[in-house]
């Protein structure tokens, strides 16, 4: 195993792993997502456009927060 691929630690005795298989650990090195101007310009309107029961319905589709969605209106409101 080379140095610079992150394993877990134990994976040689791993009962699932086949011999010379190097199992990685998909949590070591996260990816920040980013959204282009126009989904956040979209996504923000429609949240503010929807009925007070329907919002969590927009944030769990697009799999958003709602400090995002505050976040991106605050910035569109300040140009």
């Amino acid at each position: 195993m080379s140095s610079n691929s992150p394993a877990l630690p134990g994976a040689e005795n791993d009962p699932l792993a086949s011999p010379g298989e190097v199992v990685v650990d998909a949590a070591a090195r996260p990816v920040r997502r980013s959204f282009m101007a126009a989904y956040r310009a979209r996504v923000a309107a429609e949240y503010e456009a929807a009925p007070r029961g329907n919002k969590a319905a927009v944030l769990r589709r697009e799999g958003l927060y709602q400090s995002q969605i505050r976040e991106w209106a605050r910035g569109r409101d300040a140009v």
